[in-house]
């Protein structure tokens, strides 16, 4: 029970800390699609807002301007992140550069 409870206390804070780094273009819930931009377009706003959350057709990722903004203990940064975008939708070509993913603890 008690590792129930610290996982859900985990879980939560992790969520949090996910959430301060929010832009305010981009509130929780409504998320950019790469879809609806060129690569040019996804790249500028990684540049201009460092943390950008970005919902591609199966996921939504936190895309960062350089791996320093993957803060956390349970993030890792991974360059080379390939997207879909409004040139080639169907086809992921963009290399948006690097997200940031939750690595499992075991």
């Amino acid at each position: 029970m008690s590792k129930l409870l610290f996982v859900s206390f985990l879980a939560m804070g992790s969520a949090a800390y996910a959430q301060s780094f929010m832009d305010e273009a981009t509130p929780p819930g409504e998320y950019i699609k790469t879809t609806s931009m060129t690569c040019p377009q996804v790249h500028n706003l990684i540049r201009k807002n460092h943390v950008v959350y970005m919902a591609t057709p199966i996921y939504v990722f936190k895309f960062v301007s350089d791996a320093k903004y993957c803060a956390t203990p349970f993030e890792r940064a991974w360059d080379h992140w390939i997207v879909p975008t409004s040139e080639n939708p169907s086809n992921p070509s963009c290399d948006a550069g690097t997200v940031c993913w939750h690595r499992r603890q075991w």
